[in-house]
């Protein structure tokens, strides 16, 4: 045989037996990746559900001298807790605008002041059974014969709504008034500042939940008046967010919270926190009849 041939057969014998180790051995073995807890496991594993929070009256007030918690949200989940054989730590108070971001990186469990379940949020999170309901009213100065027969028979683009950036009050217009004039705040304006404008004539008329309406027209009687009183604009449910998919954990505190929704429990902390009586519509327990 020539030294030729021979070398071909060599490499050709070399190459067959690389390809038969490379394709015949068993596939590199995958790192393990250990799927994250349950948040249900990890609140019965640690009997204890970490709470994020947001201070929003009457729901969840913060002394600011002492730091103690308290209000509508604060005494029902505190009450859950304890119903359940668990204990509630406040691991967090957060923002607006960083509270989901919280509860997506596990931060906490939930979030235990009550806020409004919106198609939004509804991305981010999931939401338990209401607490309450809050009515959106539009709210204008006393007397005002414009907006007497309603909402609906008003030429808009001789209106003017004091709106803040981002807030119920620019979303409300934006969507449903685009016609009208608008006198926008920027973000980091209190609300008060709009129902102001209106009281000052700067403005025809503002768009906010009743609660607060009330509130400003207790230290400033005969400001504003609702226009909507029995016919809010928009009505939210006030509830607890919690992580999305977390079906166990949710089972177990709807069924907490139904516990004390049908004993009037919750009926009872609403009358307790809502100082403006008529602030909040509560829930209609399903067993009782309509009449």
């Amino acid at each position: 045989m020539k030294p030729v041939q021979f070398a071909l057969i060599l490499i050709c014998a070399v190459a067959a037996s690389y390809a038969t180790a490379r394709f015949s051995a068993p596939p590199p073995q995958q790192p393990i990746v250990k799927k994250e807890d349950d948040v249900f496991d990890r609140v019965m594993r640690a009997r204890t559900i970490k709470c994020g929070y947001v201070v929003t009256h009457p729901f969840l007030f913060k002394d600011a001298n002492t730091g103690a918690l308290s209000g509508i949200a604060h005494d029902a989940i505190e009450k859950m807790a304890e119903n359940l054989s668990l204990k509630i730590e406040w691991a967090e108070e957060a923002g607006w605008s960083t509270m989901l971001e919280g509860l997506s990186t596990q931060r906490y469990d939930m979030l235990c002041s009550a806020i409004w379940s919106t198609t939004s949020r509804s991305l981010k999170a999931d939401f338990l059974k209401p607490l309450s309901y809050a009515g959106v009213h539009a709210w204008a100065r006393p007397g005002d014969a414009r907006f007497e027969k309603g909402l609906s028979e008003i030429d808009w683009s001789t209106v003017k709504i004091a709106t803040i950036d981002g807030h119920i009050s620019d979303i409300i217009a934006r969507a449903k008034f685009p016609a009208a004039q608008k006198l926008s705040l920027p973000d980091t304006s209190s609300i008060p500042e709009v129902f102001m404008a209106v009281a000052a004539g700067k403005a025809d008329i503002t768009f906010e939940q009743n609660y607060i309406g009330l509130e400003f027209l207790s230290k400033n009687p005969g400001a504003v008046a609702s226009v909507t009183k029995d016919h809010p604009i928009k009505v939210f449910p006030t509830t607890f967010l919690i992580p999305q998919g977390a079906e166990k954990f949710k089972a177990m505190l709807n069924a907490a919270q139904d516990e004390l929704t049908n004993s009037g429990y919750i009926g009872g902390l609403i009358d307790k926190y809502e100082t403006y009586p008529g602030s909040f519509y509560r829930p209609v327990k399903p067993y009782e009849m309509q009449k």
